[in-house]
This record gives structure tokens, sequence and C-alpha cells, in this order.
């Protein structure tokens, strides 16, 4: 019963939270911008993982 009450006060407080423009727009912004930071991040990740001069795969100097 107690648990349940907690709940319900914080999904009150995030429900208004998330009704503010500016979390929506960060929120929105974050969300189409997921895509292109996990592509740089696993492209990053390849390239210094085989285009290392010393350790990599290609091992190109």
């Amino acid at each position: 019963m107690e648990n349940n009450r907690f709940i319900n006060a914080l999904n009150q407080i995030a429900y208004k939270i998330n009704s503010y423009k500016y979390i929506i727009a960060i929120k929105n912004s974050f969300t189409l911008l997921l895509p292109i930071i996990i592509t740089g991040a696993f492209a990053t990740l390849f390239s210094s993982m085989v285009f290392d001069s010393t350790n990599g795969l290609a091992q190109i100097s």
C-alpha cells in the first residue's frame, strides 16, 4: 500500500516535469540524434581498433 502511494507520487512529479516544453524539446532532440551518436561511437571504435599504427589490425603506418 505504502509503495503504491510512493509510486503514484513519483508518477505525478514525472508527469509535471515531462509536460514542460523545454524538457520535451530536449527529449525529442535526444531521440533524433541518438542514431547519429551511436554511429559515431562505432566508427570511432572501429577506427581506433583497426587503423591504430602500433596495435591495430591493419598496422598501417
